[in-house]
């Protein structure tokens, strides 16, 4: 016969037994907590990463923009890689940053990933953006090399022409010497990555280029100056020397006095001066305007008066000879030239003409 269970026994177990789980329950519902805040920070994180490497995203691309912008000499490489560029900047366009929401157990897993595939998006799109500069940058600089070069190659070829023509030009070689220094180090500046100074460098031979060419030009002015100084001077020469009048057979016919006799001659002076140098226009109308001229040049002086208009004197005189000459003492050397074009070297000289044309008696001062 089956005992009936003691009740108080059946009892104290399910206490028990109640006791024990309920002492179970409480650790894992702490773990689940702790976990659960565990993925709040996470997502919180992950938000706040994606708002900053948004907005990193946005301000790089603001500054890239200016890049984008054609200019009037871009190859075809820079203008296709600012094209690119704005490709790039574009797609920034579309890219936001997460709003914080509400986490739960059940979304936060959700949430988080979502942040952490925008911040992602937002990088990649930055390092994207950042390449296109580097691209733009590295286009323009090619093109600018390119453009360096072929300037200094122009420069160069210039700059040998100049070289060669100018050879025995210019009265000074100094800006030539510079030029041909320039020169011998042109192709290994060309040979550089260095576009400024294979700038300076074609700069530095278009400038010495101008200064021989500069050179070149002031001697052919002097020269020019010169040869037309000596025409001057050859002008009013013939016409110191000559008295022309009207002759039906020749055009012109020329008058030439006796020589004159004895050693002393009476006094003269001079009606006029100028620099025959500086000023032969002068010269020649004090001559035609008569009387005794007295035409300083470089070396000396020379007292010229046409024959026609008293200076027929001149011819007379004769080697030893002294006269007087605005209150000085004149004594004739013994030179004299027959058929003169220019002034002489130097002395002092008295001109009219004889029938071989211009006459010119040297003198020496001698009180």
């Amino acid at each position: 016969m089956m005992r009936k269970p003691d009740m108080r026994t059946v009892k104290t177990t399910t206490a028990v037994s109640v006791a024990v789980l309920a002492m179970l329950a409480v650790p894992a519902n702490a773990a689940m907590a702790s976990d659960f805040q565990q993925d709040e920070r996470d997502y919180t994180a992950a938000v706040s990463r994606s708002i900053t490497l948004t907005s990193e995203l946005k301000t790089g691309a603001d500054e890239a923009k200016a890049k984008t912008v054609n200019a009037k000499d871009d190859d075809a490489a820079t203008r296709f890689a600012r094209e690119s560029l704005r490709s790039r900047i574009a797609k920034a366009a579309d890219v936001h940053a997460v709003s914080k929401e509400k986490a739960t157990v059940f979304n936060v897993s959700s949430l988080t990933d979502q942040a952490v595939s925008s911040g992602r998006t937002a990088k990649s799109l930055s390092s994207s953006i950042d390449d296109g500069v580097r691209k733009v940058d590295d286009a323009v600089a090619a093109h600018r090399l390119r453009d360096a070069r072929k300037n200094l190659e122009t420069a160069a070829e210039n700059g040998r022409k100049t070289l060669e023509s100018s050879n025995g030009k210019v009265d000074d070689d100094n800006n030539r010497g510079q030029l041909s220094d320039v020169l011998n180090k042109t192709k290994a500046t060309a040979a550089s990555a260095d576009a400024d100074a294979i700038g300076r460098t074609a700069k530095t031979l278009n400038d010495l280029i101008a200064k021989v060419n500069a050179d070149v030009q002031s001697r052919a002015d002097r020269e020019a100056r010169q040869a037309a100084q000596a025409q001057r001077v050859q002008t009013v020469q013939q016409a110191a020397a000559y008295s022309p009048s009207a002759s039906r057979s020749t055009g012109y016919s020329y008058a030439a006095s006796p020589a004159a006799s004895g050693s002393a001659r009476p006094g003269y002076s001079t009606s006029a001066s100028c620099a025959l140098d500086s000023a032969a226009d002068h010269c020649q109308g004090a001559v035609d305007g008569g009387g005794l001229v007295d035409m300083s040049y470089s070396g000396g002086h020379i007292y010229a008066q046409h024959n026609g208009t008293g200076g027929a004197w001149i011819n007379g005189l004769q080697a030893g000879q002294t006269f007087t000459m605005n209150g000085s003492t004149y004594r004739v050397n013994g030179q004299s030239i027959e058929g003169a074009q220019y002034a002489p070297g130097s002395g002092d000289w008295m001109q009219t003409c004889d029938g071989n044309g211009n006459h010119l008696v040297g003198v020496t001062k001698i009180n």
